[in-house]
């Protein structure tokens, strides 16, 4: 272990979230940013100003945000201490002190898209009246709700049309599945719009500036979602661009001129648009295209496109477009450590087959360190990824601890196993009531590991948060003979124990998801990593935050239990202040200090320097 930088250079970032401009006065423009060491709304002004602060979080986590249609109000939610009971807070454009709208901290609030109806009043989601979600109308100045459903599923509030008369209102079913409702906020009828029978993913409207129809996405009698439009006169759907790749979020501007979407090309982001008026297309390699793009909005006059970038040497930094020119000015700066571009590694693609009988094939992103030695043998860590619906893509990895590891001489292979997203739904539901079936996707991550002529077999460890946790559990359980390490985050380990101490909206989707604690006893308890505890062979470190709701503290409580009981070597560390991950600097700063501490001593024999500011506030 002979980096060459120290390694807090790395973690010498910024973390930019949603971005929106004034409706008012599109020169200026807000976003997310964690320069304090927290999340916080900010402000700048085009082309360039000094970013003005504009909260002030304390262990109150924000989500997203967005401003009223007259420029005068922000509208943001924000959970306490990562409890994920989102409260919807108002706060002045210019600034001051925020005020909570709503009402019970034990429920949860989510404002729709374009939510502003005017006469202080916006359309949201909400279980307050119930254990599932349910459309209503908020009135900002009294807290107060009108309900639109009252149901045992779940129904989200999606997007509002320009003109305030319709929103579109989805009814989860579950990850894959879910039907779009036409609601006229005159009479507050909803109609069904999506075709009947349909079993199928119908993506966020993205509304017409006339208010006519919206575009969406969809994987409906496809493998694979594609761009379409609804037609509000005609009650019609039309697909409009079907690529071979999953269409991810469409934008329209308010002006009526641009159209723009992203293609998931095998984790990549291409940003696509279009001048409706001219149909001119824009060519993906006007932007970047070696990461991830973010396409935030466009401003109400139609002048600017916002988008965030991050690809795997560089965290995500602001792209501000100018459509009239097409002129593009970057307006954050967020890599601070001062780590020279070419020592960053990009990682390489591979395609594995699986272990399973069905010998499914998916892509692995590979990074090898720089600078191995001739003949040199190194270590080297598989990352599972959360979700399990999701997609591991090259970005700036985990606040930049691939880098970190890269730079320690530690190679990964980071995985997209059966039931991520992005390759199609007949691969993402191969997850489904089926979780065990990862064993042989993990077992092909292992021998392309092992088959790696400069990888130490004797120095392989698997690692991963959330159902990354899980299969991080299940792998050490279940292929004990490949892992000298765990590295476990706020992993289920018992399916009977999680599913039933989900939160309560999400249980209407569980039986279809993993399954039912009663009907599927046998199952769960045969897929649940702490059946099989005796297997473990790895040395394990354990992560879990104390508010967790999705993965309750009980889920590593029990594994370590387990661990310790037998005797087993096992560091536990609990946040007493977090949730379903970190999102404390101070904490964020501990848990890499043990992370790398502990790799530094079972991968090297070495220990890891406590800096002295380190752990600084």
């Amino acid at each position: 272990m002979n980096p060459k930088y120290d390694y807090r250079q790395f973690s010498r970032i910024r973390r930019v979230g949603s971005v929106a401009f004034n409706p008012q006065d599109t020169s200026k423009v807000y976003y997310q940013s964690n320069t304090r060491g927290r999340q916080d709304i900010w402000m700048q002004t085009l082309p360039q100003s000094n970013p003005k602060q504009l909260t002030f979080a304390n262990d109150w986590y924000l989500g997203g945000f967005g401003l009223t249609d007259d420029g005068e109000s922000i509208i943001f939610v924000a959970n306490y201490q990562g409890n994920e009971k989102l409260q919807i807070f108002e706060l002045p454009a210019t600034g001051g002190i925020p005020r909570r709208i709503t009402k019970d901290l034990d429920k949860r609030y989510f404002p729709a898209q374009g939510g502003d109806l005017g006469n202080g009043k916006m359309l949201i989601s909400t279980d307050s009246f119930g254990t599932t979600m349910d459309a209503g109308i908020l009135d900002r100045e009294t807290g107060e709700i009108e309900m639109i459903t009252a149901t045992d599923t779940n129904y989200f509030v999606n997007s509002v049309s320009p003109d305030k008369k319709f929103a579109i209102i989805g009814e989860q079913l579950n990850n894959t599945h879910n039907i779009l409702y036409l609601l006229d906020l005159d009479t507050r009828e909803m109609e069904k719009i999506t075709p009947e029978g349909a079993v199928a993913l119908f993506g966020p409207a993205a509304w017409k500036a006339d208010s006519s129809g919206f575009y969406f996405t969809t994987d409906y009698q496809r493998e694979f979602r594609a761009g379409g439009y609804f037609s509000l006169t005609e009650r019609k759907w039309d697909l409009l661009f079907a690529p071979e790749w999953n269409v991810g979020q469409i934008l329209a501007s308010r002006d009526g001129k641009w159209l723009s979407y992203l293609t998931n090309e095998r984790g990549y982001t291409r940003l696509h648009l279009t001048n409706l008026q001219t149909g001119e297309k824009i060519d993906p390699s006007n932007f970047p295209t070696n990461g991830l793009i973010f396409a935030n909005e466009f401003s109400r006059d139609g002048k600017y496109l916002s988008y965030g970038y991050e690809d795997s040497s560089k965290v995500t930094d602001i792209h501000i477009m100018n459509l009239e020119t097409m002129e593009e000015s970057i307006i954050t700066d967020n890599m601070l450590g001062g780590i020279d571009p070419q020592d960053m590694v990009h990682p390489e693609l591979a395609r594995l087959t699986s272990y399973e009988e069905d010998k499914l094939e998916f892509d692995v992103f590979v990074y090898r360190p720089k600078n191995i030695a001739p003949g040199a043998k190194i270590p080297m860590m598989l990352y599972i990824h959360g979700g399990p619906e999701a997609q591991f893509q090259p970005v700036y990895a985990r606040n930049g601890l691939f880098q970190i590891l890269l730079d320690m001489g530690v190679a990964i292979t980071a995985s997209n196993i059966r039931g991520s997203t992005g390759y199609g739904i007949s691969f993402q539901k191969l997850i489904h009531r089926k979780w065990d079936t990862i064993t042989g996707d993990i077992n092909a991550c292992a021998e392309y590991m092992r088959s790696l002529d400069w990888v130490d077999n004797d120095r392989m460890g698997v690692w991963g948060g959330s159902f990354g946790g899980y299969a991080t559990l299940w792998a050490v359980t279940q292929l004990p003979e490949y892992w000298k390490i765990g590295i476990d985050l706020v992993g289920p380990s018992n399916l009977i124990s999680f599913v039933k101490a989900v939160p309560p909206f999400w249980r209407p989707i569980m039986k279809s998801w993993i399954g039912d604690p009663i009907e599927d006893e046998d199952e769960l308890i045969r897929m649940s990593p702490i059946t099989y505890i005796d297997n473990i062979r790895a040395t394990m470190l354990i992560g879990q935050g104390a508010n967790d709701p999705r993965v309750v503290k009980n889920e590593s409580d029990q594994i370590v239990a387990k661990l310790q009981e037998k005797g087993l070597e096992v560091e536990y560390v609990v946040y007493d202040d977090e949730g379903h991950g970190w999102q404390k600097e101070h904490n964020q700063k501990d848990w890499r200090h043990k992370h790398l501490t502990f790799i530094a001593k079972h991968f090297f024999n070495a220990e890891l320097p406590v800096l002295e500011d380190e752990f600084s506030g």
